[in-house]
C-alpha cells in the first residue's frame, strides 16, 4: 500500500502543474480520482482523512485546465481571425497592385507608341528640311546664273542700241563718208546683229569695192583715194538700222520683263522654302521637347 501510495503521489506531482492538465484525457483523470478515493478510503479506515484537500486540488486543476483550454481556444480563434483578415488585406493589396501594374503597363505602352510616332515625325521633318535647304541652295545658284546671263545679254543689247543710235544719228545728219563708214562698221561688229543684216551692211559699204572684211580699216577712213569713195543709199541703210533698233528694243524689253518675272518667282520660291524650313524646325523643337518629357 505504501508503494502504491508513493506511485500515486508521483503521478499527482506530474499532474499538479496546471499547464499539463490539458494534456491528459478525462478517462485518465477519472482513474486517478478513483485511485485517490481508494487511498482515501484506506486512510479513512486507518484514521487519516485528507479527502477535502485532494478533492479541492483536483477541482482546482480541472478548473485551471478548462480555463486555460478555453483561453487557448479564444486566442487561437482570435489568431485565426487575424490571419484571415491579413489574408484578405494582402489579397486586396495584391489585386490593387496587379491592377496598378496593368494600368502602368498600358500607360507605358501608350507612351512608347507616342515616342515612336514623335520620332518618326521628327525624322520626316528633318529629311524635309534637308531637302528644302538643298532646293534653296540650288534655286539660289540657278538664279545667280540667270542674273549673270541677264546682265551680260542686257549689256550687249545696251551696247548694240547705243551703236545703232550713233549710226542713225550720223546717217541722218549726212556726215562725211568716213564717219558714216565708221558708224556702220561699228554696227557690223556687234555680236547681236544677225548675219543677214551684216551682209546687207557689207554690201552698202563696198559698192563694187573690195569686201569690207578684206579692206584695211584705216583705208575705210581715208577720203582721198577715189577708189574707195562711195555714196550711201541712206534711205535703205537707215531703214535697216531702225529695224534692228526696234527689234533690239523689243528683245531688251522682253528680256527685262523675263528677268523681273524670274526674280519675283525666285523670291517667292525662296520665301516659301524659308517658311517651310522655319515651320519644320519649330515643329521639330516642339516634338523633341514633348518626346523628352514623355521619356521621363
Amino acid at each position: 500500500e505504501d508503494q502504491h501510495h508513493s506511485c500515486l503521489q508521483l503521478t499527482m506531482k506530474q499532474m499538479v502543474t496546471w499547464r499539463n492538465i490539458g494534456n491528459y484525457s478525462p478517462f485518465f483523470l477519472m482513474a486517478v480520482v478513483m485511485e485517490l478515493c481508494i487511498i482515501v478510503d484506506a486512510r479513512v479506515s486507518s484514521g487519516v482523512t485528507p479527502v477535502s484537500k485532494v478533492i479541492q486540488l483536483l477541482g482546482e486543476m480541472v478548473v485551471k485546465g478548462t480555463n486555460e483550454k478555453q483561453d487557448e481556444a479564444t486566442r487561437f480563434s482570435a489568431f485565426s481571425q487575424w490571419c484571415q483578415d491579413q489574408k484578405r488585406i494582402k489579397l486586396d493589396e495584391i489585386d490593387g497592385g496587379t491592377e496598378k501594374i496593368e494600368m502602368l503597363a498600358a500607360k507605358i505602352e501608350k507612351r512608347v507608341a507616342l515616342i515612336a510616332s514623335l520620332t518618326d515625325r521628327i525624322e520626316e521633318l528633318e529629311e524635309d528640311m534637308g531637302r528644302w535647304k538643298k532646293d534653296s541652295e540650288s534655286t539660289a545658284d540657278v538664279r545667280a546664273k540667270e542674273a549673270a546671263d541677264y546682265k551680260a545679254t542686257s549689256a550687249d543689247y545696251g551696247e548694240s542700241l547705243a551703236a545703232l543710235d550713233e549710226a542713225l544719228m550720223v546717217l541722218k545728219r549726212k556726215a562725211t563718208k568716213t564717219a558714216q563708214a565708221e558708224a556702220l562698221l561699228q554696227v557690223h561688229r556687234l555680236r547681236l546683229v544677225p548675219a543677214a543684216s551684216k551682209r546687207v551692211l557689207a554690201s552698202f559699204l563696198q559698192e563694187s569695192q573690195p569686201g569690207v572684211e578684206d579692206m584695211p580699216e584705216k583705208q575705210l577712213f581715208n577720203e582721198a583715194p577715189e577708189a574707195y569713195g562711195y555714196e550711201f543709199q541712206s534711205g535703205g541703210v537707215v531703214d535697216l538700222l531702225q529695224k534692228l533698233k526696234d527689234e533690239f528694243e523689243t528683245k531688251k524689253y522682253e528680256l527685262d520683263r523675263e528677268e523681273l518675272t524670274a526674280q519675283h518667282a525666285y523670291e517667292g520660291i525662296a520665301q516659301q522654302l524659308t517658311d517651310n524650313i522655319e515651320n519644320a524646325q519649330f515643329e521639330v523643337n516642339k516634338k523633341t521637347n514633348l518626346r523628352a518629357e514623355t521619356q521621363k
